[in-house]
């Protein structure tokens, strides 16, 4: 009878809720009879299943009546086929409600992995990256793109994507990884205090370093950080002898060093009136002499016998910008250190194609936990520091 006169509730309840198919009453019954109680020891409404006041005190003494049976019986027992034809084959009524209505997690680990590949553009770079294999991280990546129900990524053999879907997540799961780890790094390590004396290029110190150092001042507010600006060749000395805790420095991909936090594409950039006259050799403006970008720019311009001259030298990033934006003349950069006002002029005739550099940390051996917590700490955000799409 009670089958019967569930059945009968449906015919008389079928319709839309809130643009999709209304739950069967029968099968919203269900729920209730398991669904957790509110604060006043009263059971919370259910929209989704589109249970009215009525209908909730309908259900209330509808399962007055069944619960003692539905208790009883498991959901993939044909006697409640008629009622949930649904769920004969679910033997949970936990992923009966997932099937309807329950929005699926962002999983930490599913956005580290997806915050990798679009920091690296490439599944196997990402993968060494946050240690794990490529196949897994592909696996990752399939389990969030149906979470959203989207593709995240446009693959092929050459090369990775991210689509524009993807690049919305990217903003919320840097957010998302952040407070996570803020959190995290907070409660396991509340005691960090101390000086941290980082050495970078100005580039990194500029346009990198800020929002990780601001994040990490947020989450350990007892640290203090001195910040040392020059050329990795300068800097790591520093490290050996002492002078500095941690390096940020950028190598050639085939003679990398400490730890890598990610590939970084190499470009020319210019002002964007920039016109390259061929008949002269090649004005740059770049990093002095040991700069690791400069030595592969140099190299490049030899292979295909191009004359250039260094019109200007320094090793502050905005000065180079000033002087590129004011002349005829060109630079080279990582792509998430180019300024704004610049523009990418890769392809031309007499500039010929940039290989990737790698930006890796360097911590010093003598182990402090402030600074090797501030060397993870680099080492994850640079990880995962957007690329800048500079047009």
């Amino acid at each position: 009878m009670i089958i019967t006169a569930l059945q009968r509730v449906d015919q008389g309840k079928a319709g839309k809720v809130g643009g999709r198919d209304r739950l069967p009453f029968s099968l919203s019954v269900l729920f209730f009879v398991s669904w957790p109680l509110g604060p006043d020891d009263e059971r919370q409404s259910l929209p989704e299943a589109g249970l009215s006041g009525g209908d909730m005190r309908v259900a209330t003494k509808i399962v007055c009546a069944i619960k003692p049976s539905i208790e009883r019986a498991s959901f993939s027992d044909t006697r409640l086929g008629p009622i949930i034809p649904e769920t004969n084959n679910i033997a949970n009524h936990d992923e009966i409600w997932k099937s309807y209505f329950m929005k699926r997690d962002l999983e930490i680990d599913l956005l580290r992995s997806f915050v990798a590949v679009a920091a690296h553009r490439n599944f196997t770079r990402a993968a060494q990256a946050i240690g794990r294999t490529q196949s897994a991280v592909s696996l990752q990546i399939k389990r969030l793109e149906s979470i959203v129900e989207k593709r995240l990524f446009e693959r092929s053999r050459q090369s990775v994507t991210i689509t524009q879907t993807g690049e919305a997540l990217l903003v919320y799961a840097n957010r998302i990884l952040s407070a996570n780890d803020a959190a995290l790094s907070h409660l396991q390590r509340p005691e960090a205090e101390g000086l941290i004396r980082i050495g970078a290029p100005d580039d990194y110190a500029t346009f990198l370093l800020p929002p990780i150092l601001s994040a990490l001042t947020k989450a350990h507010p007892r640290l203090q950080f001195e910040v040392t600006c020059d050329n990795a060749s300068d800097l790591l000395p520093m490290l050996t002898h002492g002078q500095l805790d941690v390096v940020v420095a950028t190598h050639r991909p085939e003679s990398v060093a400490g730890q890598v936090a990610r590939h970084e594409p190499l470009h020319w950039v210019a002002s964007p009136d920039f016109i390259d006259d061929h008949d002269q050799p090649l004005s740059l403006v770049v990093f002095p002499s040991g700069c690791v970008c400069r030595e592969i720019a140099l190299d490049a311009l030899k292979r295909i016998d191009r004359r250039w001259r260094v019109a200007y030298s320094t090793r502050s990033i905005g000065l180079i910008e000033k002087a590129v934006l004011d002349g005829a003349s060109v630079s080279v950069m990582e792509a998430s250190v180019i300024p704004p006002g610049l523009k990418i002029f890769d392809g031309l005739a007499g500039l010929p194609k940039l290989p990737e550099v790698v930006i890796s940390v360097h911590q010093s051996n003598i182990y402090e936990a402030h600074v090797s917590l501030a060397a993870d700490f680099l080492l994850e955000r640079l990880g995962r520091a957007p690329l800048q799409a500079v047009s």
